[in-house]
């Protein structure tokens, strides 16, 4: 059986987007096809610690699973999509009847074997604007996303939101205030409200933040 590189397994609520406050169950996989710094996207990357890992069969992981009581799993990253064993693993999940959440970037074109299994999944994006590039995501697989999160500090990050994705439904883009820390994400958390309430988009908290900071495996 292949392996798949994964960075951490652990039990704990989605602190973001639709699925908010939901127990979860996440498989963080290791590796990214991007690499968000401040200079090019605005941000440094939340999770640098996603190259971290070590490779694991699907049936390992699965065993891993069981030593939670909790049927939602977050497959996150890095950039799950871009691991081969993906499929396998979303194939075995369904089969246990684990509902699935999965967080990527989107800027990979998918194959039509991996939007297959992504019809039983719930697909979270979260597209990576470059100042030199523009948006890292590729519009074919639009239609396989249930749902946008943004990371937000202004009125600038709206209007380039627009640009890409101003034929989505503003229901199904949640806007996350930027923030490193728990000070930084309350300041922000008032400018972002506002910006919602303009565009009609939802506010997708940070929970995370708030209650552990910048601890890993929370």
């Amino acid at each position: 059986m292949d392996k798949m590189k994964v960075c951490e397994i652990f039990h704990s609520l989605q602190c973001e987007g639709e699925w908010i406050g939901r127990p979860a169950i996440f498989i963080r996989t290791s590796g990214c096809n991007l690499k968000c710094r401040k200079e090019s996207t605005g941000f440094d990357c939340d999770t640098q610690y996603h190259n971290q890992g070590k490779e694991i069969t699907v049936e390992k992981i699965l065993e891993k699973l069981k030593d939670f009581d909790c049927k939602n799993v977050v497959i996150t990253g890095g950039e799950p999509t871009i691991q081969s064993e993906l499929i396998e693993l979303l194939e075995q999940l369904k089969i246990y009847d684990y509902a699935i959440q999965i967080e990527t970037n989107g800027s990979v074109e998918w194959s039509e074997e991996l939007k297959e299994k992504l019809d039983c999944c719930f697909v979270v994006c979260s597209p990576k604007y470059y100042q030199d590039k523009g948006w890292m995501f590729h519009r074919g697989n639009l239609d396989w996303v249930s749902s946008f999160k943004f990371v937000v500090k202004n009125g600038k990050d709206i209007d380039n939101i627009l640009s890409g994705f101003g034929d989505v439904d503003p229901k199904d883009i949640y806007l996350m205030p930027e923030g490193a820390n728990r000070e930084d994400y309350i300041k922000n958390a008032k400018v972002v409200v506002e910006l919602c309430k303009e565009h009609n988009f939802y506010f997708s908290p940070r929970e995370h933040i708030v209650i552990w900071g910048t601890e890993r495996g929370k």
